[in-house]
């Protein structure tokens, strides 16, 4: 699916740090900044030790290669235990008191589909309300088993069919090209996976833009430059003091204080 309209994506490199605006014309509709000395590991697959289980909140403690402490979501059919390998897919980033927040098993988000590597079958969505046509679906389903049975799998350890799945996301029914969304979601995957790493990094996703690029396919991504990295500085200050006020104007004349 290609985005069309007055969308385009702003990145700003400088020493250090790495920031970007997803641009409707002049309207911001969000924001990405990646430090060196704290990268943003979403999207990044790891192989874990599972240190703590704690059944009735849902989670588990784990910790990454680098100590860094994670609360990883452990749902009903999730088969893990304390002192067990499992890989998991980072999903949000710390903040705070808060550590690095992470599901069970491997993930590629796309904006309408979401790979499962090590996985099976097409899922859909609750959100999804209704379904892509039947002709989609069967092109999917036939390319997915294609793809499966191509060459290149056994250097990610994934060999022969069934060894990937895909969840539909709500936005899957406005895309008529879904084969073509997965087909580019396991050659990222094929790419950058290193599935024989004992603990570490298993798929590091290729930083921001790259992940920009999978989120956001068909918009343009433009790199600042000198006529430009003054527009871009002076949007981004915009964006965080409008964030960052404590008062809302609404749009029936009155204010909300936060």
């Amino acid at each position: 699916m290609t985005m069309q309209g007055a969308l385009r994506v702003l990145i700003d490199n400088a020493p250090g740090q790495t920031r970007a605006l997803l641009l409707d014309g002049t309207t911001v509709i969000e924001a990405w900044q990646d430090r060196a000395h704290d990268p943003d590991l979403t999207d990044s697959v790891h192989r874990v030790r599972i240190e703590r289980l704690f059944p009735a909140q849902g989670r588990a403690t784990a910790r990454l290669a680098d100590g860094a402490p994670v609360s990883v979501r452990v749902g009903r059919r999730d088969a893990v235990a304390a002192g067990q390998l499992a890989t998991i897919t980072i999903v949000a980033t710390r903040r705070e008191d808060k550590p690095w927040q992470a599901v069970i098993g491997a993930r590629l988000v796309g904006p309408d589909l979401v790979l499962l590597p090590g996985g099976s079958g097409i899922a859909a969505s609750r959100h999804l309300q209704a379904g892509p046509d039947a002709a989609v679906m069967d092109d999917l389903a036939a390319d997915l088993a294609a793809g499966l049975k191509g060459a290149g799998l056994e250097g990610v350890g994934l060999e022969g069919a069934g060894e990937f799945g895909v969840i539909l996301r709500r936005s899957a029914t406005a895309n008529d090209d879904l084969p073509a969304a997965c087909r580019g979601l396991i050659e990222t995957w094929q790419n950058r996976a290193s599935p024989d790493v004992t603990t570490g990094c298993v798929f590091d996703g290729g930083g921001l833009s790259a992940r920009i690029r999978r989120h956001c396919p068909g918009v343009p991504i433009i790199e600042t430059g000198p006529d430009t990295r003054m527009m871009f500085d002076s949007t981004w200050d915009g964006m965080i003091a409008m964030v960052s006020d404590t008062q809302l104007a609404l749009a029936g004349g009155g204010r909300m204080w936060i």
